[in-house]
């Protein structure tokens, strides 16, 4: 995932097939080196640590009637 940051901060539009809304856009394709050549900055994003936590929380039992008695 990529986060693209305008020089304009106030720009809300499609440029490059990513959509900026206040200046800021994000796209899990690799950017275009449009930005780079227009002032434009780049930061790679990792993936979604809340996906990560739930990978490493154990699973819960499933419960049924069967367990109460």
């Amino acid at each position: 995932m990529w986060r693209i940051l305008s020089p304009n901060t106030e720009y809300n539009d499609i440029t490059a097939g990513v959509t900026f809304v206040g200046g800021v856009g994000e796209t899990d394709k690799e950017p275009s080196d449009y930005f780079q050549r227009h002032g434009y900055q780049i930061e790679a994003l990792e993936a979604d640590d809340t996906a990560a936590e739930a990978d490493e929380q154990p699973a819960k039992k499933k419960t049924t009637a069967k367990d109460g008695e």
